[in-house]
């Protein structure tokens, strides 16, 4: 995961870079990556789960939680006891109450996304981001200042905690003076 301004930095060094190299030297690949300090999955699991503790949404539902499952039917066991049934059960409440359901169509949503996502999830991925970083380091200060993209030295951990408070505001639409009532609606 990398930010997009960062992303968008380093390709307009890269071009920079093309313009002004040797056109007899063969063009090198550039991989932008998040560095050495890269979280694992699990890791960002846990950093945004304690973000969204720290700061949970008054609309939450359920209290927030995730289990990692190497197979994918004990997963589906799993997703049709805390999802599917619960899920059913409060879109026939909507119902009678004259609302539409919604639950169901949302957990098919996240069940879409998690198994489009278990390959990507279960292996480690190594890429090489050196031509990026020497890239980097051959620039010029005031160049560095105008396109920062050193991956090395990101906080991912800061990164997803201020994801989660953007989504919280923009997303949920939810300022922070909500936050009590989130704190007060994740007791119960």
């Amino acid at each position: 995961m990398i930010c997009l301004l960062y992303s968008n930095q380093a390709v307009l060094s890269q071009l920079l870079r093309a313009c002004i190299r040797d056109h007899n030297e063969s063009i090198p690949i550039f991989n932008y990556v998040s560095g050495p300090n890269t979280l694992t999955f699990q890791e960002n699991t846990e950093v945004v789960l304690e973000r969204v503790l720290e700061v949970p949404s008054a609309q939450a539902i359920w209290y927030p939680w995730g289990i990692p499952f190497r197979s994918v039917f004990w997963y589906r066991v799993f997703a049709i006891l805390v999802h599917v049934i619960p899920g059913a059960l409060l879109d026939i409440g909507f119902v009678i109450k004259g609302n539409s359901p919604m639950l169901i169509n949302i957990y098919r949503k996240i069940d879409k996304y998690m198994i489009a996502m278990k390959y990507f999830t279960r292996f480690n991925w190594n890429f090489d981001n050196r031509n990026c970083m020497s890239l980097y380091q051959s620039m010029t200060p005031e160049d560095k200042e105008i396109f920062y993209f050193d991956s090395n030295a990101y906080d991912w951990r800061d990164y997803l905690r201020n994801g989660v408070d953007g989504a919280r505001l923009y997303i949920f639409k939810e300022s922070p003076d909500t936050i009590p009532a989130g704190k007060s609606q994740l007791m119960k």
